[in-house]
């Protein structure tokens, strides 16, 4: 019998991937190599995350599910013992950028966020 395919086999199977992102590292490693100037908003950023855990896992096999491990920003007060002055984390555009690329990831199809607490 004949091979009727006309598309060449591959050696090997297709296979599910699932994708594990830490997220602290991501952003700091995205921003030095993408984001120098830091202009990207978030949910910009979650949009290229998405198309770069895609293609990792390239046109041969099929995406599992994305695990983006991180944890919410930090959004407390405290004491800067140099100045004297305190500082709320909830106004600076450290926490709005990751509360945005949170609220981006939760939206996209076959992402899970492990999102952890800071203490």
């Amino acid at each position: 019998m004949k091979n009727s395919s006309t598309q060449p086999k591959s050696s090997l199977p297709s296979v599910k991937v699932a994708v594990l992102i830490d997220g602290g590292f991501f952003v700091k490693r995205f921003n030095s190599v993408f984001n120098q100037k830091k202009t990207m908003t978030g949910a910009e950023v979650a949009n290229r995350l998405y198309t770069i855990a895609h293609r990792h896992v390239g046109n041969e096999n099929t995406l599992y599910r994305i695990f983006y491990y991180d944890c919410h920003p930090f959004d407390k007060k405290m004491h800067n013992p140099i100045d004297n002055k305190v500082i709320d984390f909830k106004l600076t555009a450290e926490y709005k950028f990751r509360t945005e690329l949170i609220e981006a990831l939760k939206k996209k199809r076959k992402v899970a966020l492990r999102l952890g607490t800071l203490k």
